[in-house]
């Protein structure tokens, strides 16, 4: 599936999208019929995003049992 949400300003040829959507957020959705279909390949800025979030991914971590206490936070002495 591919989703792309657009704010259509004029009619597309590929895409016909009614003239009362002009201006609004429309999602568009796209679905293979095909199961022979291949999908194409990342694109450079998919592999610079994947480079950034390896790169930052080792100073991650895992915040799901944090609780943060304000009279701990605030307690100076």
């Amino acid at each position: 599936m591919y989703r792309q949400v657009i704010i259509p300003s004029k009619n597309n040829n590929l895409i016909p999208i009614p003239e009362k959507w002009f201006g609004q957020e429309v999602e568009i959705l796209v679905f293979p019929i095909n199961n022979n279909i291949k999908f194409p390949k990342k694109n450079p800025k998919e592999k610079k995003l994947e480079a950034l979030k390896a790169m930052f991914n080792k100073y991650s971590f895992d915040s799901t049992n944090f609780k943060f206490d304000r009279d701990e936070a605030n307690n100076y002495d």
